[in-house]
């Protein structure tokens, strides 16, 4: 398994990988985790995924996160706690609540024609308030790559109170890419080029969100906290993925419009009575929504086109009660069981074109169950079972929620001190599985799927050294395939990681290696995405006040793309082919940070 610990992870003195890289992708359960569909993330408590987005259900855009000044991250995987819903896993991350010292970073760099730079300031006021300003510039102008510009904004500020201590957080962004679809490997034919024809790709994100946190005291034995997000978001996608396949004279491309307001609470109370802990939460969240699907040439809207415009508006609300025990039985030994209660509504309604929005409701009832065995420490041995489900999608489906079920045995052991190994077998059940369909460039809902898989970590840290090693293997096939055509394309069947670093004396070198298998890009299997390896590179040496650092991103080339698909296209002067289609990868590229400590 490779997960989002480097993606995410930015704590206060370390150096994250450079916004606008694509060298690394990032897979659990042999889910790619970038879009959000099957993981889920917050940041200062505060929901990062979109549910029922236009783009598709979950819809994760991390653009806001400011690797530097996060901490606390923390990663789980399935939906066995009764607080979760993850299909894949979670993650959650903190604002730093205050540094040691502001300080101020510039970082450039790219390839032969690739021209990065960032500018970033943070520092912890007298007041108990942080806050961090990051500006963002990357310019690719050769074929389909990504350039974006982007200014984040994050502020946190802690207190305490008579009923204990609370945090104020407050995320802004404002994020533009310019970023084509994928090109077909087959020979372009007729006037222009694949780039011609996609002319005004790329996205337009502004977004606004707000979280307030309480950690109350209550007494021995009893705790609890409280949260209210609260959010707005205005994001536009432009892509063409099929060219001249739907619109011979226009093109396919497409603008797709989610405007969103939504406000969430979250609160929970924990007793522990000696060998026993419960806990008992509620969750609540409305989002009011309005989502469009227009036809579109280089962004400008046609009047005129075989592509049908779709909009829809209406409101999403969400209610969970939850409750957990856990009891202690000695000697090693502890069990939990817990219980989600959640009911769903979509109230949407059809504005223009074939969209099938819902008026209706879903209750689900999940039940959850762990058992674990700790004979020495060190050693855990588990297994645990679960139900969940995914929100569905609100313009596209017909079920408010989709059932999941999964469950996995773990072990975990230290055969040495320094070394720290782990070893899951899992398999998870879906009602419905979640892929990307190029001809509608959204995520969509299929037939019902089971994974299952391995997975293994090894993590070592001993003096300036420390290493890990993670390796996964996944099946995925749909059970109820047609025609034979049980493989689930894009599903990565074998993933690995291995990470080494040495830091002393103000000296830190770093080198990552992931590597992804061969995948099936159709359902018979008979097309194949090849196997992928990313290498990436990193140098930091602190003198006084001042840091310099080298990334090399994507080093010697080895990975060649960032995903690909087999779907059908068309060219200006020629008939529908369905051919694969691939994002070239950033090419090897150089960058160089300066930060100053005040």
């Amino acid at each position: 398994m490779t997960f989002l610990g480097h993606g995410l992870q930015g704590a206060e003195g370390r150096r994250p990988p450079q916004a606008g890289a694509e060298s690394s992708q990032f897979f659990a359960r042999g889910f790619e985790l970038e879009f959000g569909t099957d993981f889920e993330v917050e940041l200062g408590g505060i929901p990062l995924n979109t549910p029922s987005h236009v783009h598709g259900p979950g819809f994760l855009d991390q653009a806001l996160v400011i690797p530097e000044v996060v901490e606390g991250f923390q990663y789980a995987k399935g939906p066995y706690r009764s607080a979760q819903t993850a299909v894949a896993g979670r993650a959650s991350m903190e604002l730093v609540p205050a540094l040691r010292e502001p300080f101020l970073s510039f970082t450039h760099g790219g390839a032969r024609t690739d021209r990065f730079a960032r500018f970033l300031w943070t520092e912890t006021l007298p007041s108990s308030v942080t806050y961090a300003l990051d500006l963002t510039r990357n310019e690719r102008p050769w074929d389909d790559l990504t350039g974006s510009a982007r200014l984040n904004a994050a502020f946190r500020k802690d207190g305490e109170g008579p009923r204990g201590r609370w945090s104020l957080t407050l995320l802004g962004s404002d994020d533009r890419t310019d970023a084509g679809g994928a090109s077909p490997v087959r020979p372009w034919t007729g006037d222009g080029t694949p780039d011609d024809a996609r002319a005004g790709d790329g996205t337009r994100n502004q977004r606004v969100l707000l979280g307030w946190r309480l950690a109350a005291r209550e007494g021995p034995g009893r705790t609890g906290r409280v949260r209210v997000y609260a959010g707005a978001h205005h994001q536009r996608i432009w892509n063409n993925w099929t060219f001249f396949l739907r619109d011979p004279v226009n093109g396919d491309q497409t603008e797709q419009v989610d405007r969103r307001a939504f406000v969430g609470m979250d609160s929970e109370r924990t007793w522990d009575r000696g060998a026993w802990t419960h806990t008992l939460g509620l969750q609540a969240r409305a989002d009011r929504v309005t989502a469009e699907v227009t036809p579109t040439a280089d962004r400008e809207r046609l009047g005129a086109s075989p592509a049908p415009r779709l909009a829809a508006r209406g409101g999403l609300y969400h209610g969970t009660l939850h409750g957990q025990s856990a009891l202690r039985l000695g000697r090693g030994w502890e069990a939990f069981l817990g219980m989600r209660l959640d009911a769903h509504r979509n109230r949407v309604s059809a504005l223009a074109g074939p969209w099938s929005p819902q008026d209706r409701g879903q209750v689900l009832g999940s039940p959850r169950a762990g058992l674990s065995f700790s004979p020495a420490e060190g050693t855990v041995f588990s297994a645990s079972a679960g139900r969940g489900f995914r929100i569905g999608d609100a313009f596209r489906d017909t079920r408010p929620m989709v059932r999941t079920t999964s469950a996995e045995v773990s072990a975990q052991t230290r055969p040495l001190a320094p070394w720290v190994a782990s070893l899951t077998v899992w398999r998870l059940d879906l009602e419905a599985e979640v892929l990307f369909d190029p001809g509608k460039n959204a995520f969509t809902a299929r037939g019902p799927a089971r994974h299952e898989g391995v997975e293994l970590y090894n993590e070592v840290r001993t003096g300036p050294w420390r290493a890990e090693l993670a390796w996964g293997w996944n099946r995925a096939a749909f059970k109820e395939p047609a025609h034979g055509l049980d493989h689930v394309p894009g599903s990565v069947p074998l993933t690995g990681y291995l990470g080494v670093g040495w830091s002393d004396r103000g000296l830190g070198l770093e080198a990552r290696v992931r590597r992804t298998g061969v995948r099936p890009l159709t359902g018979d299997g008979a097309v194949t995405a090849g196997r992928q390896d990313a290498l990436e590179l990193k140098a930091q040496v602190d003198l006084d006040r001042w840091s310099f650092g080298v990334e090399v991103i994507n080093a010697f080339n080895w990975k060649k793309y960032n995903y690909q698909y087999h779907y059908a296209s068309r060219f200006p002067d020629g008939e529908a082919v369905a051919d694969r289609h691939l994002k070239a990868a950033d090419p090897q590229a150089i960058r160089v940070e300066v930060r100053r400590r005040f």
